[in-house]
């Protein structure tokens, strides 16, 4: 028997725990769901964790049901190239949306007029366990625990944060009550920094 990957693991059993709740909102609207192919529209690149929980869903449901399950990925815009094409398909249970919370919920906030309503064009059918975001520091910092890093940047004032939506955004240190906090700062055109 071969060794299971970690990630496969995960995947899997993410897939696992959704797809009851799948078959009951299709089977709803049509009793002999599915009956044909099945297509995911992930939001995110080919090869990202999107993607992976997507294929790995898809295969889920392939094995489960016998239909065929395809995968596309319909990145950009931080998941509204995925989310319009979601809201143009038919509402029969055939197309479905794997996506992060951004495109459900920040975009309403970063993007001026999105072109879907995240509450009424969509239903969420599963919320999914999906890994998580590291927190990282040079190893020029010296920092091996978020602790160090904390004292690292009340030395430092300014940190810098490429991880941002800006290439150009600094983190600033200021006081609060665990002793400093980063805030994140966006460089002008002008190269003044101005608080979000």
């Amino acid at each position: 028997m071969s060794a299971i990957s970690r990630r496969h693991f995960i995947g899997s059993a993410a897939a696992a725990s959704a797809l009851p709740l799948i078959g009951s909102s299709a089977h709803a609207q049509q009793t002999d769901w599915p009956n044909r192919a099945i297509r995911i529209i992930a939001g995110y690149p080919a090869g990202g964790q999107t993607d992976l929980f997507s294929r790995t869903y898809g295969e889920y449901i392939r094995a489960e049901t016998g239909q065929s399950v395809t995968v596309e990925n319909k990145a950009g815009a931080s998941g509204s190239v995925a989310a319009v094409e979601a809201k143009r398909a038919a509402s029969d249970g055939y197309t479905l949306m794997f996506t992060i919370t951004t495109t459900m919920i920040m975009n309403r906030v970063l993007i001026k007029d999105i072109p879907y309503d995240p509450d009424k064009d969509f239903v969420i059918v599963s919320i999914m366990p999906a890994g998580s975001l590291p927190f990282v520091a040079s190893e020029k910092t010296g920092a091996k625990t978020l602790a160090e890093f904390v004292a690292y940047a009340k030395k430092a004032e300014k940190v810098t944060h490429p991880a941002s939506r800006s290439s150009s955004t600094m983190m600033r240190v200021r006081p609060s009550r665990d002793g400093c906090a980063l805030l994140a700062v966006a460089a002008t055109t002008c190269g003044r920094p101005d608080a979000e």
